[in-house]
């Protein structure tokens, strides 16, 4: 069972994935709330495939599902990213924080 932490990490990430793989199931207001590096800029960098990290003046925007969920996404790793359904996804997600819950106690 995970915790409302981690419940909330795994729905932020959702939402990102949803954005990401397949914006059709999201309303338009979500299209642009996140981007990938790549699209921001040409360098090639380590970085470029990982998510636009935001701007942010105060502890309010910090907490912006906009910042909060790009810096959930970079978290995660690729290869949880890379799912090819939503389901994997979360499967992938709920076994990785189950063991982070394991590994905490």
């Amino acid at each position: 069972m995970l915790t409302i932490p981690l419940i909330f990490r795994l729905n932020v990430n959702a939402i990102v994935y949803k954005v990401v793989k397949c914006p059709e199931q999201l309303p338009v207001l979500y299209k642009n709330y996140f981007w990938a590096n790549d699209t921001i800029h040409d360098h090639n960098t380590r970085r470029c495939a990982d998510m636009h990290k935001r701007v942010v003046n105060s502890r309010f925007g910090y907490r912006a599902i906009k910042v909060l969920g790009t810096r959930i996404w970079n978290n995660t790793p690729v290869d949880i990213q890379e799912s090819s359904t939503l389901s994997i996804f979360r499967r992938k997600l709920k076994v990785k924080y189950t063991k982070e819950m394991c590994e905490g106690n």
